[in-house]
């Protein structure tokens, strides 16, 4: 049964027999308690997740998120956002974390290969973030949002 529900029935109850109104007030202190723990639990995981990648795997699959929503949204003729793949120590081990946690799949189906043979493609263009990359960087930003407000 709906917490609320019970509440509300038990006020109803309350103005009836008195020992309803102890009842309720005491039911009603507990779900404001246990809404309380839930939202700081929600809070913490949030932060959990958040913190869960560096920044700078972050950076590369926002740049790719941002380019493939202007590639998938441009006109013809427009420009968009290039993000060149460098094939350096940094770089590779960073874009297998995003491809081997399932933030980031192929364009075009197959596997990823991030090595030297695509040193200078742009990265828009043969790859883009999973459901769970997109839902991660929507999820960053509405953090970051919230902190930057919170703090000014």
């Amino acid at each position: 049964m709906d917490p609320q529900l019970l509440v509300a029935i038990l006020t109803l109850l309350a103005t009836a027999f008195p020992i309803f109104a102890a009842i309720t007030a005491r039911l009603s202190r507990t779900i404001k308690r246990l809404k309380d723990k839930a939202r700081k639990q929600d809070e913490v995981i949030k932060e959990l997740v958040v913190f869960s990648m560096s920044s700078e795997a972050y950076k590369h699959l926002w740049h790719i998120h941002h380019g493939r929503l202007q590639v998938e949204r441009r006109e013809p003729g427009s420009e968009y956002l290039e993000y060149l793949y460098h094939d350096n120590e940094q770089m590779h081990r960073e874009m297998y974390f995003l491809k081997d946690h399932g933030y980031l799949q192929p364009v075009s189906g197959g596997d990823l290969y991030f090595s030297n043979n695509i040193d200078g493609v742009n990265l828009v263009d043969i790859v883009k973030p999973s459901a769970i990359g997109s839902f991660y960087v929507d999820l960053r930003k509405e953090y970051e949002e919230n902190v930057l407000h919170e703090s000014t």
